[in-house]
C-alpha cells in the first residue's frame, strides 16, 4: 500500500511501482520496486527469475510539519516479520513473529525494559531482557509497555505512577515484570491508552 501513498502525493510524488499485472501468466515479468523494464533486469547482474524472494515486514514512519513530510523506512532487521506495532507519544514497540521485541524513543521512566535510565534510543534495539519470552502482543502507554506473551503472561515496565503496571508500588520497573494479578488468568489480547489498560 506503501507504494500507492507514494503515487498520489501530488508534487512530492514518489516511485511508480508496477502491478502486479502479469504475475498469473509470466512470472518473470513481475518486476518488485521501483519501475524498470524487463530488459533492464535482464541485462544486469540477475534476473528474477534468479533471485530468491523473501517474505518480509517494512515499517515507514511518516513525518510531516506544514507542507513538508517525510516516510522513511524503520532500521529493523532485514528478515524481520512484523506481528504488532505500538506507540506512545514517546516510544515505539514492535514484535515480530519470531517474538523479539524492538523499542525506542525515550526510556528514561524504564518504558523500553532495557535495564537502564536510557535517555532516548534513536534507533530499534532488541529488547534482551524478555528474549525468553515469546511475545505476541505490545502496548505503549504514558511512560510505560506491556507486553503479552504466548502463554497469556502479561508483563509490564516504566512508571507505575497511574496504576496502568498492575503493581501497588508506585516506583518504576526498569525491566518487564510479570502482573501476578493475572497468575490464574489467560490473557489473549492486551491494549492501553495514555493512562489505562485493558486486558481480554
Amino acid at each position: 500500500y506503501v507504494p500507492n501513498v507514494l503515487k498520489n502525493l501530488g508534487k512530492f510524488e514518489g516511485y511508480s511501482y508496477d502491478i502486479l499485472r502479469h504475475f498469473d501468466e509470466d512470472k518473470s515479468s513481475v518486476i518488485f520496486g521501483p519501475s524498470a523494464s524487463k530488459e533492464y533486469m535482464e541485462a544486469s547482474t540477475a534476473t528474477m527469475n534468479e533471485l530468491t524472494l523473501a517474505e518480509r515486514s517494512i515499517l515507514y514512519l511518516m513525518k510531516s510539519f506544514d507542507s513538508n513530510f517525510s516516510l522513511d523506512p524503520v532500521q529493523l532487521p532485514s528478515t524481520c516479520k512484523i506481528r504488532d506495532v505500538a506507540m506512545s507519544e514517546t516510544h515505539f514497540l514492535v514484535a515480530t513473529e519470531e517474538g523479539c521485541v524492538y523499542g525506542w524513543g525515550d526510556g528514561q521512566k524504564g518504558q523500553l525494559g532495557f535495564n537502564m535510565e536510557s535517555t532516548w534510543k534513536h534507533f530499534p534495539s532488541k529488547i534482551e531482557t524478555i528474549q525468553r519470552h515469546n511475545i505476541i502482543n505490545v502496548c505503549a502507554g504514558e511512560g510505560y509497555s506491556l507486553f503479552l506473551n504466548n502463554y497469556g503472561v502479561v508483563l509490564a515496565c516504566g512508571t507505575s505512577k497511574n496504576g496502568c503496571l498492575g503493581i501497588e508500588s508506585v516506583t518504576s520497573l526498569m525491566t518487564p515484570r510479570v502482573i501476578e494479578k493475572f497468575s490464574d488468568t489467560k490473557i489473549v489480547q492486551i491494549a492501553c491508552n495514555k493512562f489505562h489498560v485493558l486486558a481480554l
